[in-house]
């Protein structure tokens, strides 16, 4: 039975092409990233960051002990490095772990960013692969930079394609989790 009628036009073989390749761009940056993990280097804030949670484990009080600005990211680091400690009974490791759970958050962010702009078609894939392939300060790991982008592209996705009232609870979670990234974005909150 011929396609070319006016219910089901013919679909071009560089459209269908152009679908099978969209299928499988989704998939190409995160295995690149597994493989980057190990191959990276460590700057001063990454290990930094992990002691900050690591200190609060062992009994140090936030802004008492710490001076820090970025010190709040360790209340999101704490229930990783107790749940690694505990099973490890050392550190050693432990930056590599941070890594790979990374790679996990920040493609669990992309696949949110995705789904919620995938009507944009072209546009959504090359702004989730920007975002996915994206470092702050070239660093794979949970601080201060990586998790206030990564909360704050969540928080602009769903105010800018929200609309019902779980969302904009969802919404307000996910900014109070971007202020305690960056105090400074208290001021958000006046403006919202």
């Amino acid at each position: 039975m011929p396609r070319n009628n006016k219910k089901n036009p013919p679909t071009p073989k560089r459209q269908r092409g152009i679908f099978k390749i969209k299928k499988r761009r989704r998939e190409l940056p995160a295995p690149f990233l597994i493989i980057k993990a190990p191959l990276g280097w460590i700057f001063f804030d990454e290990p930094f960051m992990l002691t900050l949670g690591h200190r609060l484990l062992k009994g140090d009080n936030l802004l008492i002990n710490e001076w820090n600005i970025g010190q709040m990211i360790s209340l999101f680091n704490l229930p990783l490095i107790w749940l690694y400690t505990t099973i490890t009974n050392s550190t050693e490791g432990i930056i590599m772990f941070f890594r790979y759970y990374f790679i996990l958050w920040w493609v669990f962010c992309s696949v949110i960013l995705y789904l919620r702009t995938k009507k944009y078609g072209w546009v959504s894939i090359i702004a989730v692969l920007y975002f996915l392939l994206f470092a702050p300060l070239r660093q794979m790991g949970i601080n201060y930079n990586s998790m206030g982008l990564s909360f704050m592209l969540l928080f602009c996705t769903y105010f800018l394609t929200g609309g019902s009232k779980v969302k904009d609870y969802i919404n307000g979670a996910v900014l109070a989790c971007a202020v305690l990234s960056y105090p400074y974005l208290i001021s958000i909150y006046f403006l919202y």
